[in-house]
């Protein structure tokens, strides 16, 4: 792994329907994209523990919390 974000193969993923040339018009850059992508998965993570936390399980919550 070159470490290196290929725009082509993220536009050909079978999860993914953007043509390359759109890319830009959803991402301004690569950077934009791993910003998305990373703050979609805090979201999750933390929507997580709070739902943990509505149960008020507390093994749980720090079970989720150190899992991240």
């Amino acid at each position: 792994m070159s470490g290196r974000i290929d725009v082509k193969a993220v536009c050909q993923s079978p999860s993914n329907f953007y043509a390359p040339a759109t890319f830009y018009t959803h991402f301004e850059d690569k950077l934009a994209l791993l910003l998305a992508v990373y703050e979609r998965w805090v979201e999750q993570e933390w929507e997580e523990i709070r739902s943990l936390a509505l149960t008020g399980e507390r093994r749980a919550i720090l079970t989720a919390i150190i899992d991240i």
